[in-house]
Parts: structure tokens; sequence; C-alpha cells
């Protein structure tokens, strides 16, 4: 049969989060959590982190694949988008797309913050943050990019080894005079490897191995044991004895022997007065010849083939 073994070794790198946001839906069902700690949080649902509008056109896919949030009315605003659990090392890196409204009476303000630990608590408060007491980066104000702008931190300052770690975006300030509209597109995380090739080398092995061999074993003589011989007693002789007027006696006595499975045996014995004795004795025996053939063929031939193919 014919068999192809590849093995692919991993890459440099390989990606431990890539969400576009095509569906806000869709990454909240895989591990994305929103918390609104605002003044008036109930009241504005509908500003929360959501699904992009056409407030922005989104930097890649569908013009809406991306996540938006606003301003909550009536006080302080605090909303966090916060990463599935990641597992990351001492040469992990993370990268995303960012733009603001860019209103000039309305400041944007969005803080990147890190949990050390797999954890989604931010507090209470508008400005608790919980866990996430690290701050990766502050964008504000006049920092704030009016187009798509990307943003990569890298965590080789903080993190020793590997471990589990959340990001939140925190959109955090004062609606009176600061915040309006933030889009987030394309947010990736980048796990280095350490002690991988910089190639992907694939081992191919497309040779044919056949196995037509049917092992046979045959037979066609027909062992035979035979003897058609007949061993016979037989007693042809005669004997004779004779008594004459001067009581003479003579007695003839002959033993023939045949070695060739055949024993003869013959007597005869007379008297004058024509008195005769004959006695005749046959023996025949028939041998008994079984014959056995017994023959087992077993043939097995066993193949295996497995295939791997591990991307990561």
């Amino acid at each position: 049969f014919r068999f192809l073994i590849i093995i692919t070794l991993l890459f440099n790198f390989n990606e431990a989060l890539n969400e576009n946001f095509d569906s806000f839906t869709a990454a909240l069902s895989n591990g994305w959590v929103v918390v609104d700690n605002s003044i008036n949080a109930a009241s504005y649902t509908s500003s929360n982190w959501r699904q992009g509008t056409s407030t922005f056109t989104a930097y890649s896919g569908a013009a809406n694949s991306y996540a938006l949030v606003s301003f909550s009315s009536g006080g302080s605003t605090s909303r966090w988008l916060i990463t599935p659990t990641l597992l990351v090392n001492s040469l992990s890196s993370f990268s995303f797309y960012t733009k603001g409204y860019c209103d000039a009476g309305f400041p944007e303000r969005l803080l990147v913050k890190l949990s050390l630990i797999d954890s989604t608590n931010v507090g209470n408060a508008p400005n608790s943050t919980g866990d996430f007491s690290t701050t990766l980066l502050t964008i504000y104000g006049s920092n704030y990019p009016c187009s798509w702008t990307k943003y990569e931190i890298s965590l080789s300052s903080l993190i020793t080894t590997e471990t589990t770690i959340r990001i939140g975006l925190w959109y955090n300030g004062n609606p009176s005079n600061e915040l309006y509209n933030v889009g987030i597109d394309d947010f990736q995380v980048t796990n280095s490897l350490t002690n991988s090739p910089s190639s992907t080398p694939t081992v191919s092995d497309s040779s044919t191995i056949s196995d037509s061999f049917t092992p046979t074993i045959s037979d066609s003589s027909t062992p035979t044991v035979s003897d058609s011989s007949t061993p016979t007693i037989s007693t042809s002789s005669t004997p004779t004895i004779s008594i004459s007027n001067s009581l003479s006696k003579t007695r003839t006595k002959t033993i023939s022997l045949t070695k060739s499975r055949s024993f003869s045996k013959s007597k005869s014995q007379s008297v004058s007065n024509s008195l005769t004795k004959s006695k005749s004795k046959s023996n025949t025996k028939s041998p008994s010849v079984s014959s056995s053939v017994s023959r087992s063929a077993s043939s097995s031939v066993s193949r295996s083939a497995s295939s791997s193919v591990s991307r990561s």
C-alpha cells in the first residue's frame, strides 16, 4: 500500500489569540468579557462595548468588523473589554489597532491593563482596577490617533515563565469633557517559542510498499503403505506310515518354509491298510494400513502507517 508521512515542526511563533471582531457576539462566546462600572451603566447599556457600526469603517474585513465603545452620560465612564485567558511566556507580545472619533472638545482615553493571574476582577467602582493593577499603555488626548494605528506591546519585562494572564482595555474618563467613541480591531497575541527551527522542515515518503506474496504449501503426492502379501500356512505334505509283513515302518516328514510372508507346512501319514489321514491348515492375515497427512499453512502480513500533522 502507499503511505505518506509528513512531519511539520513548530514555527518560531504561534498566535495565542487573533480576534478581528467579525462577530462581537462570537468574541464573547470565545471568552472575551465586558464589564461596565460607569455611574449610569444601567441606563446606557447600548453604548457599552459592542459590534462596530457606521461610526467607523473597520481596519480589516467587513465595514463593521471591529469593537466599538462610547461614553456614558451623567457621570464617570468606566468600561472594560477583557481578553480570554492567555497562556504566555517571557517572549510573548500583543498588538491591536485603534482609532478615536477625534472631537477636539472630547479627548479620548484608553488604558491597557494587565492581570498577572487568570482573573476578570476589576472591582466595582468607576476608578477601581481590581486585579488589573499593571498599566501597559495609556493613549490619551491628542495622542489618540484619528486613523487606524497599530500598537505593539512586549511582555518580556513582566513575564519570566509560562503563565496565564488577561489583558483589559479600559475606556475611562469624565464624559462632561472627555470621551466620545473609540474602535478596536485585529487584536493579536503572539507567543515566541524557544528552541524551534526557523523553517518548516517536511519529511515526506511517498514510496510504495507492495507485498503480493501468497504463501502456499502444496503436496499432491498420496503417501501409501501397502502390503499385498498374504501370509499362508498350508500343509501339503502327506506323511505316510506303511506296515508290511516284515513289520517295517516308514515315516516321512516334510517341512517347507517360505520367508516371503508365506509359511507352508504339509504332513501326511499313510497305513498300508489304505488308511489315509490328511490335514490342511490355511491361515490368512490382512494387514491394516493407516495413512494420515496433515498440513497447515499460515500467512500473515501486517502493515501500519501513521501520519500526523501538527501545525501551532
